[in-house]
C-alpha cells in the first residue's frame, strides 16, 4: 500500500474538492444526508492514508503527510479542524514516534476486525 500511495494522496486531493461547501448545504443544493455520508467517508480515507504514511517511517512519507494536512488546512480550516478531532483523524495523527507505533497498532487491529490488506 505505501507504493501506491501516490495514489492514494490524489483521491484524497479529488475527494476533498469534490466536497459540497457549506454554502452549497445551506442553500439545499445539497441533501443534508449526503453531505453527511461524504464526510465520514472522507474522514475514513484521510485516516488510512495517514496511517499507511505513518507505517512508511521514512522521512519522506512523513513529510507527505505532513504536506498533506497543510494543503487540507489552507484549503478548508472547517473541514481540516472537523477531520482531525474525530476518533479516527485523531488516532491517526497521533504526534511522534510513539504516536506513530500507536498508530501503527491501531491500524493492525483495523486490518483483523475489518479484513482489509
Amino acid at each position: 500500500m505505501v507504493r501506491r500511495v501516490d495514489q492514494q494522496l490524489r483521491v484524497n486531493r479529488l475527494a476533498l474538492a469534490a466536497l459540497p461547501s457549506h454554502a452549497d448545504l445551506a442553500g439545499g443544493a445539497v441533501p443534508r444526508q449526503l453531505h453527511r455520508a461524504m464526510l465520514h467517508h472522507l474522514e475514513g480515507v484521510c485516516a488510512v492514508t495517514s496511517a499507511t504514511l505513518a507505517r512508511g517511517g521514512t522521512a519522506a512519507h512523513l513529510e507527505q503527510r505532513d504536506l498533506f494536512w497543510r494543503e487540507v488546512r489552507s484549503e478548508n480550516p472547517w473541514l481540516y479542524t472537523r477531520m482531525r478531532r474525530s476518533l479516527l483523524g485523531a488516532t491517526s495523527n497521533l504526534p511522534g514516534q510513539a504516536g506513530r507505533r500507536a498508530t501503527n497498532l491501531a491500524y493492525h487491529v483495523a486490518r483483523r476486525v475489518v479484513g482489509f490488506s
